[in-house]
This record gives C-alpha cells, sequence and structure tokens, in this order.
C-alpha cells in the first residue's frame, strides 16, 4: 500500500500541507522588515549566506532552481546592491556570489525575524516533542533535497 493511501500516510500530508502554509506566512511576514525584497530573492541570498563563496551552479543545486534563474535573480540582487558577482580565482569561467553589507543586514533582519517568531510559538510546543520535530524536520528536509535530484519519472 503506498503512503498516500493509508490513513496515517493522508494525515502526515494533511499536516505537512497546514505546516507549509503556516511556514510561506512566517516567511513571507518576515519580508515585511525589509521592503522590496521578494521571497524568491531572499531564498537566493540566504543560500548565499549559509554558503559563502559558492558557485552560482552550487547555489543552483542547492535551491532545486535552474542556472538561468540564479542568474536572473543575482543580476537583480547586484543590480539593487544585495549582492557582488566576481570570478573564481581559480576558475575565470566560474561565478561566485558574496552578500554586500547591505545584504548581510537584509538577511540578518530576516533571520532575526524569523527565530524571534518560533521562539515566541516554541512554549507551545510541549519540549518533550522539540528532538522529535527536529528529527523529523531534518529527515524532511534531507527527503525533499534528494526527491528534487532524482528524476520525476523515478
Amino acid at each position: 500500500m503506498q503512503l498516500q493511501h493509508s490513513e496515517a500516510g493522508q494525515e502526515l500530508i494533511k499536516a505537512l500541507q497546514e505546516a507549509t502554509r503556516d511556514l510561506l506566512a512566517v516567511a513571507l511576514q518576515s519580508l515585511e522588515c525589509v521592503k522590496g525584497i521578494r521571497l524568491q530573492h531572499m531564498r537566493l541570498m540566504i543560500a548565499v549566506h549559509e554558503h559563502p563563496g559558492a558557485a552560482s551552479v552550487t547555489l543552483s543545486d542547492t535551491l532545486g532552481i535552474s542556472p538561468s534563474s540564479v542568474t536572473r535573480q543575482a543580476d537583480r540582487l547586484c543590480e539593487t546592491g544585495y549582492l557582488t558577482r566576481t570570478q573564481h580565482p581559480q576558475s575565470r569561467r566560474v561565478v561566485v556570489l558574496t552578500l554586500t553589507p547591505k545584504g548581510e543586514e537584509t538577511v540578518a533582519a530576516v533571520l532575526a525575524y524569523r527565530a524571534n517568531l518560533f521562539a515566541r510559538a516554541l512554549p507551545g510546543i510541549n519540549p518533550e516533542h522539540w528532538a522529535a520535530l527536529t528529527n523529523g524536520l531534518t529527515e524532511l528536509h534531507l527527503a525533499l533535497r534528494d526527491s528534487r535530484q532524482q528524476p520525476a519519472d523515478a
């Protein structure tokens, strides 16, 4: 029996759908503290923050988007002063993205907003469930990352 057809599977999928809506709301609310940034641009800026000096192709893999999407988003963020684009020291064909001070400040403000919101919500969760929630979310993250790397018909 496939997971999505079992009762437990349906309940889990429903809970994940609700969590997606909630987390998307947090992501969008966090952008209100930094006007003019779109969600997809913030995703790229956070990826650059987490992988400083990474090549565009690495960021493309990290985000699960095409290299051309990274290039288009990076163009916009470079124009607005959030990112800089340089050549990799060992290979001039490889483009490296880094955050400017303005970009670092923006990412820090968004991450602080999100951390504050989550910290306010955590008391509503039984502390005995924190480790299970952490483990479950980590496993989900890895499974989603792995599923993006597999062909659609696999």
